[in-house]
């Protein structure tokens, strides 16, 4: 519960970060630093998966049945929202045709080809490719592939396994450093973070280590600072250790001031619907923010990216921001609760009755 409530107070920063910037009241380096939260899924789902899966495969139907699960999970959320985005593109070429409005692209860059990306979760392996459709999906394609390592590894390497996994964090942490991705950065983060998380779970199962009930809270706040100030590309890699220091500590205490905070109902609701949220927000920010453009008619401005963002009062932001919140929140149960918790509960079924 702790974990899935870390998992779910990322979610919802996330869905802050990515909230138009209607008013510059949000404009924070706080803020805007949000998306080293996606940094933090990877550590917390590396710890997650090694203690619940790192002694469980040993053939091959093992990394079949453990992939299926991994596709159960993440799928029917991610191609719902795909098709979604897709009549979204669809809706807008029957506007320009019919002379309704005439927004900036149509079908650019959300062309067949990015479609097809997503559609077998291909959207960020390949080097320098462009966030298409549903923006946040482009960290489930990157995660699916990093599980198949991680099934694969230890299922070849069942002795050495925490060698190669650091190897394989270390080499990605360095590359990230340096500035030499080479267009593959959104795999390397998902690498390094995963991987990470994997050292931290196996150093917590394989090593008796008594720390003093306050280490959780120190490593939350020293998170929290970090985003605060990080400032330079060259140090956000500190984001690995830093989240790894925080599952780390969270886990190894259950009585600690932080975990007591982390099992109230609100953080843990977070943490049960943290997949949908973050999957589910982009839309709910889409609509709103062409809503306040088209129908309540606000002044503009054009961001960075090209987009056209309206911009209002303090007030109406906040209330605009709390209405979208809510929404948010609401969309994401009604997801979790008909579309990712059954298929994910009817994909554990045929794994374990089926796939022997």
């Amino acid at each position: 519960d702790e974990l899935e409530s870390i998992r779910g107070i990322a979610a919802l920063f996330i869905v802050v970060f990515h909230l138009p910037k209607w008013n510059p009241i949000f404009d924070s380096k706080f803020i805007n630093n949000g998306y080293l939260m996606v940094d933090l899924f990877f550590v917390l789902s590396g710890f997650v998966i090694f203690n619940a899966y790192s002694d469980c495969i040993h053939a091959w139907k093992d990394v079949v049945r453990f992939q299926f699960l991994r596709l159960a999970r993440l799928y029917p959320v991610h191609v719902i929202f795909l098709f979604i985005f897709l009549a979204v593109e669809f809706l807008k070429y029957i506007a320009v045709v019919r002379g309704i409005y005439s927004p900036k692209s149509v079908f650019d860059p959300n062309d067949f080809a990015a479609f097809l990306k997503h559609f077998f979760l291909l959207s960020a392996i390949f080097p320098n490719q462009p966030l298409t459709f549903n923006v946040p999906a482009w960290s489930i394609s990157v995660e699916f592939y990093t599980y198949l390592a991680f099934a694969i590894g230890t299922l070849l390497l069942p002795r050495q396994k925490n060698i190669l996994f650091a190897l394989i964090s270390v080499v990605s942490l360095f590359l990230l450093w340096s500035g030499s991705a080479l267009g593959c950065g959104a795999l390397l983060r998902c690498l390094a973070g995963f991987f990470t998380g994997c050292l931290a779970a196996g150093i917590s199962r394989n090593h008796r280590i008594s720390l003093p009930t306050y280490s959780s809270t120190v490593a939350f706040f020293a998170l929290v600072c970090f985003i605060k100030f990080h400032f330079s590309n060259g140090t956000h890699i500190a984001i690995y250790p830093l989240s790894a220091a925080l599952v780390f500590t969270v886990s190894l205490d259950r009585n600690s001031l932080m975990s007591k905070i982390l099992n109230l109902d609100f953080l843990k609701f977070l943490g049960a619907i943290s997949y949908s949220l973050y999957m589910s927000h982009t839309f709910v920010l889409y609509i709103a923010n062409e809503f306040i453009r088209l129908v309540l008619k606000k002044p503009e401005i054009v961001n960075e990216g090209g987009k056209s963002i309206p911009q209002m009062s303090p007030l109406d932001t906040i209330i605009a921001t709390t209405v979208v919140l809510c929404a948010v929140l609401a969309i994401s149960y009604i997801i979790y609760s008909f579309i990712e918790n059954p298929f994910r509960e009817r994909g554990r079924r045929y794994a374990f009755a089926r796939m022997v």
